[in-house]
């Protein structure tokens, strides 16, 4: 495997997806504890889903490439997503985005050598009226400051 998960991690993983096979929308149950466990639904892992729901691989790739909520590679503990739409982008949005890459050590659509942080780079979030917009861990944030992103920040 080229990611490294514990075998503790993957038996537990194992066991509660074969609970998941059962039922008829387990495949998709098995998706989203994917990437809650793991913090992302990489090739390996969804080739133990597929063996598990007895699906393709192609089938489950699908899945997780359709929805903006899932990724195939693994993601930090704490995401941080910042739109740099036009909106946002002339707002200042670039300065905010170099401010969340400092403090997290972790450069725009990657993740952090120790896994905290992965920085997205969003492209709309639909909330230009509230522009600049940054996503922490699945909440949005309006009319984001330099001084309140280090604050938001400070508090992860």
């Amino acid at each position: 495997m080229k990611n490294k998960f514990l075998p503790e991690q993957l038996a537990e993983f194992e066991k509660s997806i074969a609970e998941n096979a059962k039922d008829q929308a387990g495949l998709l149950k098995s998706i989203h504890l994917a990437q809650k466990v793991f913090g992302g639904v990489p090739v390996e892992i969804q080739r133990v889903i597929g063996k598990h729901h007895d699906a393709s691989i192609s089938k489950i790739s699908g899945i997780v490439t359709f929805y903006d909520y899932f990724t195939s590679d693994i993601q930090g503990k704490n995401i941080i997503e910042v739109c740099v739409g036009t909106t946002c982008y002339v707002q200042e949005a670039n300065d905010i985005l170099k401010k969340v890459c400092e403090i997290t050590k972790c450069e725009p659509n990657s993740t952090s050598r120790n896994k905290e942080f992965s920085v997205v780079i969003g492209r709309c979030l639909g909330k230009c009226e509230l522009a600049p917009n940054v996503i922490i861990n699945h909440k949005t944030h309006n009319k984001v400051t330099i001084d309140k992103v280090t604050e938001l920040l400070k508090g992860i």
